[in-house]
Protein backbone atom coordinates (compact mmCIF):
# COMPACT_ATOMS: atom_id res chain seq x y z
CA UNK A 1 0.00 0.00 0.00
CA UNK A 2 1.42 3.40 -0.77
CA UNK A 3 1.89 6.55 1.60
CA UNK A 4 1.93 8.76 -0.87
CA UNK A 5 -0.57 11.85 -0.27
CA UNK A 6 -3.35 12.20 -2.95
CA UNK A 7 -2.55 14.92 -5.63
CA UNK A 8 -4.83 17.92 -4.95
CA UNK A 9 -7.09 18.00 -8.40
CA UNK A 10 -10.24 20.25 -8.50
CA UNK A 11 -13.37 17.62 -9.92
CA UNK A 12 -13.83 17.27 -13.41
CA UNK A 13 -17.44 17.72 -12.59
CA UNK A 14 -18.31 19.80 -9.94
CA UNK A 15 -18.65 23.62 -9.79
CA UNK A 16 -16.69 25.85 -11.98
CA UNK A 17 -14.05 28.09 -10.23
CA UNK A 18 -15.54 30.17 -7.80
CA UNK A 19 -12.98 32.93 -8.55
CA UNK A 20 -11.98 34.14 -12.31
CA UNK A 21 -9.37 36.41 -11.26
CA UNK A 22 -6.48 36.98 -9.21
CA UNK A 23 -7.94 40.42 -8.25
CA UNK A 24 -11.51 38.80 -7.38
CA UNK A 25 -10.66 36.42 -5.05
CA UNK A 26 -7.89 39.20 -3.31
CA UNK A 27 -10.97 41.73 -2.70
CA UNK A 28 -12.45 38.61 -1.09
CA UNK A 29 -9.68 37.90 1.45
CA UNK A 30 -9.50 41.87 1.88
CA UNK A 31 -12.85 41.90 3.38
CA UNK A 32 -12.26 38.88 5.32
CA UNK A 33 -8.93 40.17 7.13
CA UNK A 34 -10.95 43.81 7.31
CA UNK A 35 -13.99 42.44 9.08
CA UNK A 36 -11.02 40.15 11.45
CA UNK A 37 -9.75 43.52 12.13
CA UNK A 38 -12.64 45.53 12.87
CA UNK A 39 -14.91 43.07 14.61
CA UNK A 40 -17.72 44.78 16.71
CA UNK A 41 -18.59 42.90 20.04
CA UNK A 42 -21.24 44.41 22.57
CA UNK A 43 -19.66 44.17 26.49
CA UNK A 44 -21.29 45.64 29.68
CA UNK A 45 -19.57 48.34 31.14
CA UNK A 46 -19.96 48.77 35.00
CA UNK A 47 -19.01 51.65 34.81
CA UNK A 48 -21.25 53.27 32.29
CA UNK A 49 -24.03 50.49 33.28
CA UNK A 50 -24.64 49.69 29.82
CA UNK A 51 -24.18 48.03 26.90
CA UNK A 52 -21.08 49.16 24.77
CA UNK A 53 -19.32 48.44 21.11
CA UNK A 54 -15.93 47.85 21.69
CA UNK A 55 -13.68 46.22 18.40
CA UNK A 56 -12.31 43.17 19.38
CA UNK A 57 -10.15 42.02 16.62
CA UNK A 58 -10.89 38.46 15.59
CA UNK A 59 -7.98 35.78 15.18
CA UNK A 60 -7.15 34.80 11.57
CA UNK A 61 -7.65 31.62 10.68
CA UNK A 62 -7.74 28.77 7.37
CA UNK A 63 -11.46 28.19 8.53
CA UNK A 64 -12.62 31.71 8.78
CA UNK A 65 -11.05 32.10 5.55
CA UNK A 66 -12.80 29.46 3.43
CA UNK A 67 -15.95 30.23 4.98
CA UNK A 68 -15.57 33.88 4.31
CA UNK A 69 -14.80 32.77 0.39
CA UNK A 70 -18.04 30.51 0.26
CA UNK A 71 -15.76 27.63 0.69
CA UNK A 72 -14.27 24.53 2.04
CA UNK A 73 -10.55 23.93 3.18
CA UNK A 74 -10.04 21.66 0.67
CA UNK A 75 -11.09 24.20 -1.98
CA UNK A 76 -9.22 26.51 -0.77
CA UNK A 77 -5.90 24.21 -0.50
CA UNK A 78 -6.75 23.79 -4.92
CA UNK A 79 -6.31 27.46 -5.11
CA UNK A 80 -3.37 27.03 -3.79
CA UNK A 81 -1.75 24.01 -4.92
CA UNK A 82 -3.82 22.42 -8.02
CA UNK A 83 -3.55 22.05 -11.21
CA UNK A 84 -5.66 24.56 -13.13
CA UNK A 85 -5.24 27.37 -10.54
CA UNK A 86 -1.92 28.45 -10.49
CA UNK A 87 -3.01 32.13 -11.10
CA UNK A 88 -4.36 32.03 -7.67
CA UNK A 89 -1.37 29.90 -5.81
CA UNK A 90 0.20 33.59 -4.86
CA UNK A 91 -2.84 35.08 -3.65
CA UNK A 92 -3.85 32.28 -1.35
CA UNK A 93 -0.14 31.70 -0.02
CA UNK A 94 -0.05 34.99 1.05
CA UNK A 95 -3.41 34.84 2.46
CA UNK A 96 -2.29 32.05 4.76
CA UNK A 97 0.71 33.26 5.30
CA UNK A 98 -1.12 36.22 7.33
CA UNK A 99 -2.92 33.73 8.99
CA UNK A 100 0.17 31.70 10.22
CA UNK A 101 1.66 34.92 11.34
CA UNK A 102 -1.16 35.84 13.05
CA UNK A 103 -1.42 32.33 14.59
CA UNK A 104 2.03 32.46 15.87
CA UNK A 105 1.88 36.07 17.48
CA UNK A 106 -1.07 34.96 19.10
CA UNK A 107 0.66 31.64 20.94
CA UNK A 108 3.70 33.91 21.50
CA UNK A 109 1.00 36.24 23.67
CA UNK A 110 -1.28 33.56 25.37
CA UNK A 111 -2.59 30.05 25.77
CA UNK A 112 -0.29 28.30 22.52
CA UNK A 113 -2.26 25.17 22.47
CA UNK A 114 -4.76 26.00 19.90
CA UNK A 115 -2.36 27.94 17.68
CA UNK A 116 0.28 24.88 18.05
CA UNK A 117 -2.77 22.85 16.77
CA UNK A 118 -3.70 25.24 14.21
CA UNK A 119 -0.02 25.42 12.61
CA UNK A 120 0.43 21.76 13.18
CA UNK A 121 -2.96 20.80 11.23
CA UNK A 122 -3.02 24.36 8.63
CA UNK A 123 0.45 24.53 7.82
CA UNK A 124 2.74 22.02 7.80
CA UNK A 125 4.81 22.45 10.90
CA UNK A 126 6.14 19.39 13.06
CA UNK A 127 7.01 18.56 16.14
CA UNK A 128 10.85 17.30 16.33
CA UNK A 129 12.00 15.16 19.23
CA UNK A 130 15.57 14.10 19.55
CA UNK A 131 16.30 10.71 20.80
CA UNK A 132 20.26 9.78 21.89
CA UNK A 133 20.69 6.31 22.20
CA UNK A 134 23.74 4.55 23.83
CA UNK A 135 25.09 1.26 24.22
CA UNK A 136 25.25 0.31 20.78
CA UNK A 137 23.34 -1.82 18.38
CA UNK A 138 22.87 -5.47 19.40
CA UNK A 139 23.43 -8.45 16.96
CA UNK A 140 20.92 -10.69 18.61
CA UNK A 141 18.64 -12.99 16.60
CA UNK A 142 14.44 -12.83 17.40
CA UNK A 143 15.19 -16.04 19.48
CA UNK A 144 18.10 -14.72 21.19
CA UNK A 145 15.88 -11.51 22.37
CA UNK A 146 13.16 -13.89 23.23
CA UNK A 147 15.21 -15.98 25.64
CA UNK A 148 16.80 -12.88 27.21
CA UNK A 149 13.28 -11.33 27.54
CA UNK A 150 12.03 -14.38 29.52
CA UNK A 151 15.44 -14.04 31.56
CA UNK A 152 14.20 -10.46 32.44
CA UNK A 153 10.75 -11.68 33.10
CA UNK A 154 11.90 -13.82 35.63
CA UNK A 155 14.28 -11.76 37.49
CA UNK A 156 17.21 -13.81 36.41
Amino acid sequence: MSNKKPKLTPKKAGQPQKFKTVEELQTAIDEYFDYCDNRIQNVYSKARDEVIEIINPAPYTIMGLARALKMSRQCLLCYEKAEGYEKFYDTVKAGKLRVGEDVETRSIEGNAAGPIFNLKNNFGHKDKQEVELSGGLSERTDEELALRLKELEKGT
